[in-house]
């Protein structure tokens, strides 16, 4: 017969289980999504363009202070957003935001001419 402690710790071990569980299905959903970055958005020339788009849209260079509480406010959720596909971006592929920028600019230098 099992005594209390005992199956205090099978209900610990049975728990522990279910959490390592979880946080693996939780980290290959992550992978998944950073991979759907990568191959769905960043891969592409398009992709690139139309994420810079977004991004400079939502304000990424803009201060986003000012003296109304309300413009602020909502200065901050555009900027919170913006940060959010940034951080999303540079986790899936380290340094592509520089990338980015540079084929943003050459873009914008050959229209230009």
């Amino acid at each position: 017969m099992i005594d209390q402690d005992e199956q205090e710790l099978l209900v610990d071990k049975d728990k522990l289980a279910r959490q390592k569980q979880e946080q693996a299905i939780a980290y290959a959903e992550h992978q998944k999504f950073l991979d759907d970055w990568r191959t769905g958005v960043l891969d592409s020339p398009a992709g690139r363009r139309i994420v810079w788009d977004i991004i400079g849209l939502l304000g990424y260079q803009k201060r986003m202070f000012s003296s109304d509480p309300l413009i602020m406010a909502g200065n901050c959720s555009t900027h919170d957003v913006c940060m959010t596909i940034i951080k999303h971006i540079e986790e899936a592929q380290p340094g592509i935001l520089f990338r980015m920028q540079n084929e943003f600019r050459s873009a914008q230098a050959n229209r230009e001419k």
